[in-house]
């Protein structure tokens, strides 16, 4: 069970404490994300050429990047549970990316694609957080690094951890399918996932929690 793994954590109080940080850190870089990023939709840039965007069929396929995008995060979480180690890996390097794709954002001024259908999220709209659709939030993509980033965290912990390359597939055409997101906004969230677990896993190496 997982409250049995969590008492095998040696010391309870610094794990405690790096769990603290690793929350505070995600939850900042969702609060950014809310208040600093929707500013750049009046921002002009440029829209790159993107030969996969010519390539593929404008479709609405809100429901299935929906569900595979929670599916994904709350199965991590859940199944992360019984790892102690590994959920505040997860935690961490959420938040960390969430900070990164901030900086990448800021410094990269993609305009929306052509053709692009706005993305239905019942929990986006239910919790009221955009008052419109934000279309500029480009590089990364928030949902198939979200999607990565479980993976990358739960690779060594379970043989399951190949559904969410299946996941990342699906999200992957499925954003680019929407036309909400340019092929560079994929290859950048795999490149700055990885960055962002490797920092987490420093980080949690200097804890020294042993």
């Amino acid at each position: 069970m997982a409250i049995d793994t969590w008492k095998l954590v040696e010391n309870k109080k610094k794990y405690s404490i790096l769990l603290l940080i690793s929350i505070l850190t995600l939850l900042s870089g969702l609060l950014i994300t809310v208040q600093y990023v929707p500013t750049f939709e009046t921002r002009e840039g440029f829209v790159p050429y993107d030969p996969f965007m010519d390539f593929l069929p404008a479709r609405d396929v809100s429901t299935m990047v929906f569900f595979v995008l929670y599916a994904a995060v709350f199965g991590s979480f859940f199944w992360l549970m019984k790892h102690p180690r590994n959920f505040a890996l997860y935690i961490l390097s959420f938040g960390i990316m969430y900070w990164i794709r901030t900086l990448c954002i800021t410094l990269v001024a993609f305009n929306e694609p052509a053709n692009l259908i706005p993305l239905a999220d019942p929990f986006i709209e239910m919790l009221g957080i955009y008052q419109a659709f934000v279309k500029r939030d480009l590089f990364f993509s928030g949902h198939f690094a979200s999607v990565y980033l479980g993976y990358l965290a739960m690779r060594n912990v379970t043989k399951w951890s190949w559904l969410w390359l299946v996941g990342c597939v699906l999200i992957g055409f499925g954003v680019m399918i929407q036309h909400i997101h340019f092929s560079y906004d994929i290859f950048g969230a795999i490149l700055f996932s990885w960055l962002s677990v490797k920092i987490a896993e420093w980080i949690i190496a200097k804890w020294n929690l042993n």
